[in-house]
């Protein structure tokens, strides 16, 4: 990089960030509000008065004078300058926040510049070793090297499972154990941060589509195969092709049971407790728990950005041929002028239009009569009251009454709960506060989803809960997406 390339570098986002009377607020609140809490999108209403209540809390606390007067200003100064990306999800009422790649990378800068914890060489040694097996091992041709490299890994494969048989079981040391932990976790976050690039580069072609659907004057042709070059370049780069394997991964229902079970078993290892949490306050248990969801919210957000280029294609399209069939309309009117003003200057009686065959004849008397539809009789019949005995009054009162549920109660039960806990699932809160209105209760737990408390739901995982009706004395059990509410 020469002089030229890193001055030029120098003026993005990325840097932009440090040269702010204080960088230090946006940089912090992001990170607590996105990375520590463990969110992808947050609602504006929501980031403005967190936005308020952190800047009282840092001149409580530090005794800096952070006069926040106007939340929804400085967000949008924010979003102006790279470090959030502002959006209007359809059929919401209010904008959204997200990060974009720029404070993705300040994050993974501040992360790699202060960490406190031990540095795996070990771990990264062995990744280095078992790439570089893996890249000579499938590039080769010659079929005699690989078979030989499959021998003897079998024979090792082999030679292990006698050790085990003889009692000899090899297990990872305490050290390294937390080393590849780190490691993993580090790796996973570098994944969720990079899927903000794969998003942007689809963002650069829907401007790109908008841009030149504005200004050009070239025909549908030549522009629609200028868009579809640029879009193939990207799914045909290392970038796409890698997306793509990671989405093919992902829609997997096996390998995401997979995934899902080497976290658990992963996380119930007790040897890992004491590296649960990182030096800036992020629950690493939650985060890996969490992960699918992240990577399926990640994906999502690609592929809505990609079908926002296929709907801006479609605009483009529709616009362009309604100017063109309007020019059509134009020019038929004008011909239509025309031929009214040529009308009277033939006078020759020549034939207008010569027909080959002899021309068929449709007479009004050869059309059939008109049928009238039949009309349909209905009678008039009182109908009285009925005389069905087999419900008594008692029965037939369950009908008229209305069980309330009162949410004020359930919060309370779970602010209780959260007082003890980071964080508590729907199978924790109703063991410790028994169901008695059935599935009702648990409506009630998930109608608060709306009501602000911080909370997970994963659709694709179920928790079975026992639930019990006290009128009628009956237990039963029901299978509900994984619901968990946790602290701010």
């Amino acid at each position: 990089m020469n002089y030229f390339d890193i001055k030029q570098y120098l003026e993005k986002p990325v840097f932009k960030i440090f040269r702010m009377d204080n960088p230090a607020l946006p940089i912090s609140f992001l990170y607590r509000e996105f990375k520590i809490n463990g969110r992808v999108v947050i609602d504006e209403e929501n980031l403005e008065q967190n936005l308020i209540f952190y800047a009282q809390g840092i001149q409580n606390n530090y005794k800096e004078n952070l006069d926040i007067k106007d939340a929804s200003t400085i967000l949008n100064e924010w979003s102006n300058k790279g470090f959030l990306r502002r959006t209007a999800p359809f059929g919401k009422t209010q904008r959204e926040y997200e990060l974009t790649p720029a404070i993705e990378k300040i994050f993974l800068f501040l992360e790699d510049s202060n960490k406190k914890e031990f540095i795996g060489t070990e771990s990264r040694l062995l990744k280095i070793f078992e790439l570089l097996k893996e890249i000579s091992f499938r590039s080769s041709d010659s079929p005699s090297e690989r078979i030989s490299e499959l021998e003897k890994k079998k024979s090792e494969i082999e030679m292990e499972i006698e050790e085990i048989k003889n009692g000899k079981l090899k297990k990872f040391t305490n050290t390294q154990l937390k080393e590849r932990y780190i490691d993993l976790y580090e790796t996973a976050r570098r994944l969720l941060s990079d899927f903000r690039e794969v998003e942007y580069n689809f963002r650069e072609i829907d401007l790109m589509i908008r841009e030149k659907a504005i200004l050009s004057d070239s025909n549908r042709g030549n522009l629609l195969n200028q868009i579809f070059e640029k879009e193939n370049f990207l799914y045909e780069s290392d970038q796409g092709k890698s997306f793509q394997a990671f989405l093919e991964f992902l829609i997997s229902e096996e390998r995401k049971e997979e995934l899902n079970q080497l976290i658990e078993t992963m996380l119930s290892i007790p040897d890992l407790k004491e590296v649960k949490k990182d030096s800036t306050g992020i629950d690493r248990d939650h985060f890996f728990r969490s992960l699918k969801y992240f990577m399926v919210t990640e994906c999502q957000k690609v592929g809505k950005t990609n079908s926002k280029i296929a709907e801006g294609l479609k605009k483009f399209i529709v616009e362009k041929t309604y100017i063109e069939n309007k020019r059509i309309i134009e020019i038929l009117s004008e011909i239509k002028q025309a031929a009214i003003g040529l009308k009277n200057l033939s006078t020759k009686k020549e034939a207008f239009i010569q027909i080959e065959e002899k021309p068929e004849i449709s007479l009004i008397m050869e059309r059939p009569y008109f049928i009238p539809t039949e009309e349909v009789v209905i009678h008039d019949i009182t109908i009285g009251e009925g005389d069905d005995k087999q419900y008594s009054q008692e029965e037939l009162s369950i009908l008229y009454k209305r069980i309330y549920i009162d949410k004020e109660v359930l919060k309370t039960q779970i602010k209780n709960l959260l007082k003890k806990h980071s964080q508590v699932s729907m199978g924790e809160i109703l063991k410790a506060h028994p169901s008695e209105k059935g599935l009702l209760d648990v409506l009630g737990y998930f109608s608060l989803i709306s009501e602000g408390l911080p909370h997970t739901i994963d659709e694709n995982n179920y928790d079975t809960v026992l639930l019990m009706n006290k009128e009628s004395g009956k237990y039963f059990q029901a299978k509900v997406p994984s619901l968990v509410f946790h602290n701010d």
